[in-house]
């Protein structure tokens, strides 16, 4: 359980620095949803669900994964977060495509990343 943890962390340090640092400046005229929460969670679990289900293929090397994905999450939401400031209406359903965009890039690192050796 502590090593969930800590891998979470490895995940979760870039996503606030890369999501909520840019997005602090201007959270007060943003209305969060549950897809902005879900996103420093669901790319994770779809990540480590994808290593545990074929876990042979992959070292502890491949941690390496998990920090980028967590950047690449805390982009989409500082996207997801200036679509909502420019265009308040057309960005409806923005939180639940910057979640769909993280689960598929957790998927495309899971698949695309070799499997490096120790």
């Amino acid at each position: 359980m502590t090593d969930l943890f800590a891998l979470y962390v490895l995940f979760v340090l870039p996503a606030l620095i890369f999501g909520l640092l840019p997005a602090s400046f201007v959270l007060e005229r943003v209305r969060f949803r549950l897809a902005d929460a879900l996103q420093l969670l669901a790319p994770y679990v779809v990540w480590m669900g994808l290593s545990a289900i074929r876990s042979g293929e992959k070292s502890l090397a491949n941690l390496i994964e998990l920090p980028i994905l967590g950047a690449v999450t805390g982009l989409f939401f500082t996207a997801r977060v200036a679509l909502a400031i420019m265009r308040p209406h057309a960005g409806a359903r923005a939180p639940q495509q910057a979640l769909a965009c993280s689960c598929l890039v957790a998927i495309a690192f899971w698949v695309f990343f070799p499997g490096l050796p120790e």
